[in-house]
């Protein structure tokens, strides 16, 4: 067999399978609530795309979504009106007088907006990689994470954001954009999830023979 050849249809076979996954995810979008539920099956599956080299698409999107229907939907609508109302805020505070009170409310704002993107960026590797947490305590996991490694959060920002431009430019660009960014932004994720593994590993192995 030739091996550009089964280069080829491996290069082709994962190229088809983020547009299913991407067209996947922006049906399940539609209804707009299930948003958040959607992008969760959407990470899902490119985590096990990445850790337990599935190539399947729709089956495990299914179960995820299945799976994390309630608890995403109980972070994710809140959350998502969270942000809703701090954009609208934001759109409020640049159209009133110039002034102090208006610098002040538009950096408090942002500085807002700018640790909710950060926390935003773990909420859905965090609700796949903890089964038993509740939401607060979640939502906590993730603010620490955000922290944990900086420029993680701000090249995940960077790279959604630039997506969405992409989109806005090049309209066509949405039958594999979202997907693409998901698989980006996990390898990211992912490694920050490595490193605190490996410091409490650490932490332990020192705790053990030190006390």
């Amino acid at each position: 067999m030739n091996v550009w050849d089964g280069k080829t249809a491996k290069t082709l076979n994962k190229l088809t399978n983020i547009v299913i996954l991407n067209l996947l995810w922006i049906l399940f979008s539609i209804p707009i609530v299930t948003i958040v539920p959607a992008t969760v099956a959407m990470v899902g599956v490119v985590k096990k795309w990445h850790l337990e080299k599935e190539e399947r698409v729709l089956k495990p999107f299914l179960q995820i979504f299945r799976m994390k229907l309630r608890q995403s939907l109980l972070i994710g609508v809140p959350w998502l009106m969270i942000g809703a109302l701090l954009l609208f805020d934001l759109t409020v505070f640049f159209n009133i007088p110039h002034g102090f009170v208006r610098m002040a409310l538009i950096v408090i704002t942002s500085f807002v907006v700018l640790l909710y993107l950060f926390t935003s960026v773990y909420l859905i590797p965090v609700m796949l990689n903890e089964n038993n947490l509740k939401i607060k305590p979640m939502i906590k996991q993730a603010f620490a994470l955000s922290f944990y490694d900086l420029p993680v959060s701000f090249s995940v920002v960077v790279i959604t954001v630039s997506a969405i431009f992409v989109v806005s430019l090049f309209p066509v660009t949405i039958i594999f954009i979202g997907a693409l960014t998901a698989m980006i932004n996990y390898r990211f994720c992912h490694r920050t999830f490595q490193k605190v593994e490996s410091h409490n590993m650490t932490k332990a192995h020192v705790k053990k023979h030190c006390f």
